[in-house]
């Protein structure tokens, strides 16, 4: 390949004669295969290596709408420092008396088969963020993984974020939960391009709102998306 394309670009400087009819058709045919085939896998791979996923992208910009009232209150987000990996201290320093809350959720997960992944910090919201992930296997051996919720650290509270289809809503409204879980349910405004997610975001202070957590937790193992 490489001898027939030195032999083309020799010709095209005036160096040697035109090689063969059959040469540069076969020098084409690689070329058209590059376009076909390589071309189309290197997009794909460039693609899939950039696109987050799409509850992720919510989530993201859950935060960056919230920054704006923020401004306005006492509300303050921690863990915002990329230099500052946070650790069990720093996170307990920032919560103060939600701290128990914070280590009770923590710990009661494992119940729930869910695990917290290690702390990410995030460019486009600029904080470290969070989440809690349902890990399972097929009855054919295959892997999988489904995001519950998205955790992040305030002062005082720690928010922990759900997302469901906005076709979810009725059968949200019908799980054993408090009626304080239900009036968010009912308020909570769908987000997306489409409109198509329901964002239900509890700011958590103590042990009491834990119970609606496990609930919803759970109902969002079922769904398939």
């Amino acid at each position: 390949m490489l001898k027939q394309l030195t032999t083309t670009l020799n010709y095209n400087t005036g160096a040697k004669p035109a090689p063969p009819n059959e040469d540069i058709e076969h020098l084409q045919h690689h070329v058209l295969l590059s376009k076909i085939i390589i071309a189309p896998i290197v997009s794909c791979i460039n693609i899939c290596t950039i696109m987050p996923d799409s509850y992720e992208k919510e989530f993201i910009q859950i935060t960056k709408a919230r920054e704006t009232k923020v401004n306005n209150t006492n509300e303050q987000q921690l863990l915002r420092d990329p230099e500052v990996r946070p650790t069990s201290e720093i996170i307990a320093k920032g919560l103060g008396t939600a701290g128990k809350a914070y280590a009770e959720f923590t710990k009661d997960l494992e119940r729930y088969d869910i695990g917290l992944m290690d702390w990410r910090f995030y460019n486009d919201g600029k904080a470290w963020l969070s989440k809690g992930e349902y890990k399972w296997t097929t009855p054919r051996g295959a892997n999988k993984a489904k995001t519950i919720f998205w955790l992040s650290i305030w002062s005082g509270f720690f928010r922990v974020s759900f997302f469901f289809g906005f076709d979810n809503r009725e059968e949200l409204l019908q799980l054993s939960i408090s009626q304080d879980a239900k009036d968010l349910i009912e308020n909570a405004k769908p987000m997306g391009k489409t409109m198509r997610f329901l964002p239900i975001v509890f700011d958590v202070s103590n042990e009491a709102q834990l119970s609606d957590l496990y609930v919803l937790a759970e109902f969002r193992k079922t769904i398939v998306k």
